[in-house]
């Protein structure tokens, strides 16, 4: 069963765990840069929360600015005050492509995010993996617990100018006054992960 679903409205990508429109909840995200890759927007909660809300999207590098603001739509027309947990910043990747929108593809590319209709998988206690490139990008997604620190060690599986990597197995909700409960997998079962992730990757 897939972890999430890829919405194309070419030349553009999107990564969805939930529908856009999803409760509010962010996911523990965690990401390696190599060299002077600079082509992403949208990292300051990753960098200071380890964490993201989704989608994240994948676009021409000379359209990065643009469909950053797609996405920053779409946050407003989730809810206009745009919190952390609900689509603040959108995460957007700049890619390799000579692949040309169409006019009017800011509308088109929201819509089909819009349209998606996409419900996460039920739980399970088998450990699941799910693998998503695009030029100079690897992306890792799981549903096993893992932490910052343990998906910073995913992201370092092979030399990808831009690898991410993010666990579905702990949605962090806003809590009012109660302590937010976190589950972490032990080092053997983060081993045996690295090992799937390995070998998906290695085929592709």
């Amino acid at each position: 069963m897939p972890l999430f679903n890829v919405v194309s409205s070419p030349p553009f990508q999107a990564i969805l765990i939930e529908n856009w429109n999803a409760p509010p909840h962010r996911f523990f995200l965690a990401y390696r840069a190599l060299g002077d890759f600079r082509h992403v927007l949208g990292l300051p909660v990753v960098d200071e929360y380890a964490t993201f809300s989704t989608p994240i999207f994948f676009g021409p590098i000379s359209l990065l600015g643009q469909f950053y603001n797609v996405g920053i739509t779409l946050g407003h027309n989730r809810d206009p005050e745009m919190g952390i947990d609900q689509g603040w910043p959108p995460i957007c990747v700049g890619i390799r492509t000579e692949q040309q929108p169409e006019q009017g593809w800011e509308d088109k590319l929201l819509n089909a995010i819009k349209n998606s209709k996409w419900n996460p998988p039920a739980a399970t206690p088998e450990p699941q993996i799910q693998v998503f490139q695009a030029p100079d990008v690897d992306v890792y997604a799981t549903n096993v617990p893992l932490l910052p620190r343990q998906l910073k060690r995913i992201c370092q599986i092979r030399p990808a100018p831009l690898s991410i990597a993010f666990s579905t197995g702990n949605r962090i909700t806003p809590q009012k006054g109660k302590l937010l409960q976190i589950e972490a997998a032990s080092e053997q079962v983060l081993e045996q992960l690295i090992h799937k992730f390995s070998t998906a990757i290695s085929g592709s």
